[in-house]
């Protein structure tokens, strides 16, 4: 599992100061409802043209697959054309048989939560003149008795709540309103946390593939000559 998110302070989006970032969660919608296992049959009716692309596609995807998911070299792999050709022909039932009825092979698949966004009206440079004027105050000391504070003695959380207050301020003032949204989708692409848990954890997933095959060997070996 990732570490679970904690929202940076100061974060931006196209030049506006972010207020907040929530998460959203995934939007599903059924294909078919019905009672599915894998050893009930179901009827299926497959598109032939998709087929016959994915045919056509069968060279790149394998490449992708082993250049760039698997980090491998194409040079390495010494039974690439029996596995083409293995995959080629069960496409190729597929296509010229497109009305079937299979045992379906059952696959759990999980809809990422997607963020959402508030962000002020007030763009970068008006963010800058708010900065420098709290830079130029003092505020309260931290334990009775201490120093006052310069603006970058406080705490980030300190900070970003004051900052927060002044921009809304600002923005009511000026443009009539506090925060304007953005879009999930709009958040899920600016935000760079979505995209690299979403790596990270494939990238866990084919490194823990990688090492269960090599003890694999390493059992399979020692057990041989535990029996010797």
């Amino acid at each position: 599992m990732p570490n679970k998110h904690e929202e940076e302070h100061g974060n931006f989006y196209d030049d506006h100061l972010l207020a907040s970032e929530t998460y959203v969660g995934g939007h599903v919608e059924a294909l078919e409802a019905g009672v599915f296992r894998s050893d009930i049959s179901t009827d299926f009716k497959i598109t032939p043209s998709a087929v016959e692309k994915l045919i056509g596609d069968l060279d790149a995807t394998l490449t992708f697959c082993i250049v760039e998911e698997s980090k491998a070299s194409l040079d390495d792999v010494t039974n690439y054309d029996q596995v083409k050709s293995d995959i080629q022909s069960a496409l190729e039932t597929l296509r010229d048989n497109p009305k079937r009825t299979d045992s379906p092979l059952i696959y759990h698949l999980d809809f990422a939560a997607i963020l959402r966004g508030e962000f002020f009206p007030a763009h970068r440079g008006e963010y800058n003149m708010i900065r420098h004027a709290l830079n130029q105050e003092s505020f309260p000391q931290k334990r009775p008795g201490g120093p006052e504070r310069r603006y970058t003695d406080l705490t980030p959380t300190e900070q970003a709540a004051l900052m927060h207050k002044r921009l809304g301020d600002y923005s009511r003032k000026v443009y009539k309103k506090d925060e304007r949204h953005k879009s999930g989708e709009e958040c899920q692409r600016e935000n760079p946390f979505y995209v690299d848990t979403v790596r990270r954890f494939r990238d866990r997933r084919y490194e823990y593939k990688g090492l269960l095959k090599t003890w694999k060997k390493t059992w399979i070996t020692w057990s041989a000559k535990v029996a010797q």
